[in-house]
């Protein structure tokens, strides 16, 4: 029987292009990209935080949620940056980072290619560079 994941991962092709650093940028694209082709999903998004607020269930599971991503990221970071030093703070910098354009997709105060651009001058500020 099939894992959901294993109907969502990339190849492993896919996965290699570009290392670490590739996938790490394509993760942070992935939250970007949400604004312009699943609104749907940044505004359900957007719900289950102000739920998550009100009711203690939602809570646990945006934590949850929210910690697995915040994990994986931080070791994309490490294994981009060859470097573990700080790798948590990236992570929270870059998962906010990745939101906030995603907010500006959605309404059209930005496009992708500008939402691109902010995360790879981050990425560069940080000793990361992938294309």
């Amino acid at each position: 029987m099939a894992s959901i994941r294993s109907g969502t991962e990339p190849s492993r092709q896919a996965q290699d292009a570009g290392g670490p650093a590739g996938m790490l940028r394509r993760a942070l694209l992935a939250v970007v990209e949400l604004g312009a082709h699943a609104s749907v999903l940044v505004l359900a998004g957007h719900a289950f935080l102000a739920r998550a607020v009100a009711d203690p269930d939602v809570l646990a599971l945006y934590r949850t949620g929210g910690a697995a991503v915040h994990r994986e990221i931080a070791a994309l970071v490490t294994a981009a940056s060859g470097s573990g030093g700080g790798a948590d703070t990236e992570a929270h910098i870059l998962l906010g980072l990745a939101r906030g354009p995603a907010d500006g997709v959605l309404v059209g105060v930005l496009d992708l290619a500008g939402a691109a651009a902010v995360l790879d001058h981050q990425l560069a500020r940080i000793g990361i560079t992938a294309r």
